[in-house]
């Protein structure tokens, strides 16, 4: 089955989109880099999926609901099935998305792949999403080029949208009221996050664990209404980042600014590439040195450097062909905007299972950010 591709050359700001139709455009997926630049470590392609109307999802309360959900162990299981019911076969496409789905996997869906987890109920209303997505606008930041993409069937989405894309010329939207709207932070106790700590080194002194990973929850409340969509855009034009990403479900959104790559399957090799270091911008060439030199040379992320490489392959071991996982990148700097993260390094290996790939006319993957995941279906995302 070949999918439809179409040039597109028409140049609009996507989220305009996102904004005005969001049951048909549900999120984004971009580098918020300035356009025609790379970021290091990604940010080729920026990719709109477009919906149509069909989704699985799971509630905070464990209800499953949508296609393929009923007699379901879980999430996974029916899209899984789902997956298998249309996926097909065909030729290797140059495009990082060429049809599937656009996820959302919430961190408290780790209890279906590690049963023996008790996490606590999320506080949000969905676990996790899988929206149907089986077209797509995809940019190519390199070379400025734009494609709309569609599986069999579905190619009247494409003329939908370029129609949207008529309606929605002109400015964006009215940007957050700056002084309008009174917000109140909230921040969970210090004593718990140092009581976390205790515990944990505890159970690393009893050889229970070897890693932890403690974070604080903060809530920020408005006294009136804030549109995600504006909270996005304020976000990416403050802290660029490689995978930066938006997603809305009713009352329901996730953002993402994120300068990791979970991961990346693409012509059966499975990569990964995660974060072990990071140090503030200085405010002058001089301190701004000094501080990478400190990042470069500190003990501690060292250790956690060499940490996180035996972490990653162990989890690249477990799905992969042994003896095939491999080190290619080690101890890379990376600046941002506000930060400078170090040794970022990228483990590849061979699957042993067949995964989903751009060569197929379905796609699932997967991306996270901080505690929350969300993914589109793009097997190597930049």
């Amino acid at each position: 089955m070949v999918p439809t591709v179409r040039s597109f050359s028409v140049e609009f700001e996507p989220l305009r989109l996102v904004a005005r139709f969001p049951d048909t455009y549900p999120g984004l997926l971009e580098s918020s880099a300035p356009i025609g630049t790379l970021v290091a470590g990604g940010g080729r392609f920026d990719i709109l999926p477009i919906s149509c109307g069909e989704c699985l999802r799971l509630d905070a309360n464990r209800g499953l609901s949508g296609p393929h959900a009923a007699g379901a162990e879980g999430f996974l299981s029916a899209l899984e099935d789902w997956w298998r019911a249309l996926r097909s076969l065909g030729t290797a496409a140059p495009l990082p998305f060429i049809g599937g789905w656009l996820l959302y996997l919430g961190y408290e869906l780790a209890a279906e792949i590690e049963p023996r987890l008790r996490l606590p109920p999320s506080p949000d209303s969905v676990t996790a999403l899988a929206i149907r997505a089986p077209a797509a606008w995809i940019r190519d930041r390199s070379t400025m080029q734009t494609w709309l993409v569609a599986e069999p069937g579905y190619e009247a989405l494409l003329d939908a949208f370029e129609t949207h894309v008529r309606e929605v010329a002109g400015p964006l939207f009215a940007k957050m009221p700056a002084g309008g709207a009174r917000f109140e932070i909230q921040e969970e106790n210090p004593a718990r996050f140092l009581g976390a700590v205790s515990r944990a080194l505890d159970y690393i002194a009893a050889g229970d664990v070897y890693q932890s990973n403690l974070s604080r929850l903060w809530q920020v409340r408005s006294d009136l209404p804030l549109d995600p969509v504006s909270i996005y855009e304020t976000l990416r034009s403050t802290n660029p980042s490689p995978f930066a990403a938006m997603m809305r479900y009713g009352d329901f959104s996730v953002m993402s600014s994120s300068p990791e790559r979970l991961l990346s399957i693409r012509g059966g090799i499975a990569s990964t590439r995660p974060i072990a270091g990071t140090r503030p911008r200085g405010t002058s060439p001089e301190t701004d040195a000094a501080l990478v030199e400190s990042l470069l040379n500190n003990e501690k992320e060292r250790a956690e450097h060499v940490m996180l490489i035996d972490l990653e392959r162990n989890d690249l071991g477990r799905v992969c062909v042994g003896g095939s996982v491999r080190v290619d990148e080690y101890m890379v700097l990376e600046t941002y905007a506000h930060v400078h993260h170090n040794r970022v390094e990228r483990e590849r290996a061979a699957s042993r299972r067949r995964f989903p790939d751009p060569s197929d006319s379905r796609l699932v993957s997967r991306r996270d950010h901080h505690r929350r995941s969300q993914g589109a279906l793009h097997g190597n995302h930049r």
